[in-house]
């Protein structure tokens, strides 16, 4: 099994998930008033999401997306976020963090190769669901 470097910086506490994920959409927020106003659809709804987020609402959530590399499917990648799920829709609070590639049986769906060569290295609190899915080919 390939042996690929974990990052140590990763949120992996629900208390550093939300504080990363407010840092992160403060830093977007003022981006999109700078560029479009205030009064932007974009700076509005983020606005609402920050401050649901700042009153403790949502739920902070591992997520590793997958995918087959390449033609013959052997090869797969794993894609680490930790962000909120506000709304009931899941919002990264940071870029993803690229994980592969892993090389693995054809057969088998990219997440149940990443999630095995993954699962024992990846350091997250018992009270942070980690969601495994697969997205499809790269």
């Amino acid at each position: 099994m390939d042996r690929i470097p974990l990052p140590t910086d990763l949120p992996a506490t629900p208390a550093a998930i939300r504080q990363q994920w407010i840092v992160s959409h403060d830093e977007f927020v003022l981006e999109v008033e700078a560029e479009e106003g205030t009064d932007s659809p974009d700076a509005i709804e983020t606005r609402a999401l920050l401050d649901a987020a700042r009153r403790g609402l949502g739920t902070p959530e591992v997520r590793v997306s997958c995918k087959s590399l390449g033609g013959s499917g052997r090869t797969k990648a794993g894609y680490i976020t930790s962000g909120l799920v506000l709304d009931g829709r899941y919002i990264p609070g940071h870029d993803a963090v690229h994980y592969g590639p892993v090389r693995g049986d054809g057969r088998s769906q990219p997440h149940e190769v990443i999630r095995r060569a993954l699962s024992p290295r990846l350091v997250v609190d018992p009270a942070v669901p980690i969601r495994w899915e697969t997205t499809g080919r790269a």
